[in-house]
């Protein structure tokens, strides 16, 4: 008889075990969904901010390309502004130095 009362009391101490196991796996699994949906987050959280950096590295790339085309505009601009301004010049010259042999033809005929 006393053996069979070990026999209840260690089956109703592995049945609290048991449920006291049961328990801390229903906890763990509940920790395991709520870790899962933080990576879930986490990982869209990821793709949004590596899409907007994506997103920047293509404006970027476009804004250089810009910039480069419009320094290049600049510099043949730049070019022709010298070229113009080198005309001017030369035609200056020639209007001063007809001017001088007008005034000079001018002087002889008096």
């Amino acid at each position: 008889h006393a053996q069979e009362e070990v026999l209840i009391a260690e089956k109703s101490k592995l049945q609290e075990e048991g449920a006291m196991l049961r328990k801390e796996l229903e906890m763990n699994q509940q920790q395991v969904v709520a870790l899962q949906k933080d990576v879930k987050e986490y990982h869209e959280q990821w793709r949004t901010a590596k899409s907007m950096y994506d997103n920047e590295l293509i404006a970027h790339a476009s804004d250089v390309k810009r910039m480069s085309t419009i320094e290049g505009d600049l510099e043949k601009k730049d070019a022709a502004l010298k070229q113009v301004k080198a005309d001017y010049n030369r035609s200056l010259v020639a209007l001063k130095e007809a001017e001088s042999q007008q005034n000079s033809d001018k002087v002889s005929l008096q």
